[in-house]
């Protein structure tokens, strides 16, 4: 997602974020820096560390129940990406790890319901 580009985390703690990003950035970036900052871990870069943040950011920021909601009507990922008010990437992380049963459930059904109004 690139989300560690737009804000960093110190020593201290304090979210420094960059300038000129907008709302959905803005808050993307500080939900992934805050999400480093639950798990205690280390900021160099791990691939796999970074994976994990951006899915539980996505997770975090994109309610399953809002994301069935949007996928209804949304005619493009830019679309939808804004009404969540993430980013583009945010949305697709999320849709790609969809992995809480119950959550998974209820995508499952959407989209069953989806194929069924074809």
């Amino acid at each position: 997602m690139g989300l560690e580009q737009n804000a960093t985390l110190d020593t201290a703690g304090i979210v420094q974020i960059a300038n000129g990003l907008d709302y959905a950035e803005r808050r993307c970036a500080l939900m992934h820096e805050l999400v480093h900052d639950e798990r205690g871990l280390p900021h160099e870069h791990d691939p796999a560390e970074e994976a994990a943040v951006e899915r539980e950011t996505a997770r975090r920021l994109i309610h399953v129940d809002d994301l069935i909601d949007v996928a209804r009507w949304a005619l493009s990922m830019e679309e939808a990406a804004y009404e969540l008010a993430v980013t583009e990437d945010t949305l697709v992380c999320r849709l790609g790890s969809i992995t809480h049963p119950v959550d998974r459930q209820k995508w499952r059904a959407f989209v069953d319901e989806m194929a069924a109004d074809r």
